[in-house]
């Protein structure tokens, strides 16, 4: 019984997310709330102001200072830099997917709290994040015309 019980808790704690200091949470919840505006102006779509937050939110990245945070940062900061007016709409979603896909690694890993959580759309085949705080339903950015297609991961 007791070999159960410790099977059970190694188990259980191998799902535990990782703790982070006060500094590394607000500097990653600030980071996901600008990322919050963007996700937001996906539903107008309008490219000089997803080309406007895609630059606000460029400067939250580079305002990470954790080392253990670095290597996701930077993977998802070349996407994130690819996100312009002048691309399509098809690109831009997919260097946001990508961007977002970067930092959902980081949420599964480390405890930045509940407030902001991941969702996948199966039909555009995309990720994204967004507050559960504000929006209990979800809200696909990538497709118009899907606009509650998917569900959190």
């Amino acid at each position: 019984m007791k070999s159960i019980i410790i099977s059970l808790l190694l188990v259980f704690s191998s799902f535990a997310k990782e703790a982070v200091t006060e500094k590394e949470k607000k500097q990653m919840i600030e980071l996901l709330s600008q990322n919050e505006m963007l996700f937001e102006n996906y539903f107008s779509y309008n490219p000089e102001a997803i080309d406007k937050e895609a630059k606000e939110l460029l400067k939250k990245f580079s305002a990470i200072e954790s080392k253990k945070f670095k290597a996701d940062i930077d993977r998802g900061k070349k996407y994130l830099e690819k996100i312009s007016k002048s691309a399509s709409r098809e690109d831009n979603n997919k260097n946001y997917h990508l961007t977002n896909s970067f930092l959902i690694k980081l949420m599964n890993k480390y405890d930045f709290g509940p407030k902001y959580q991941a969702y996948y759309c199966p039909m555009v085949r995309k990720k994204w994040i967004q507050n559960v705080e504000v929006k209990s339903r979800v809200h696909n950015p990538y497709d118009p015309s899907m606009p509650h297609c998917g569900g959190r991961l």
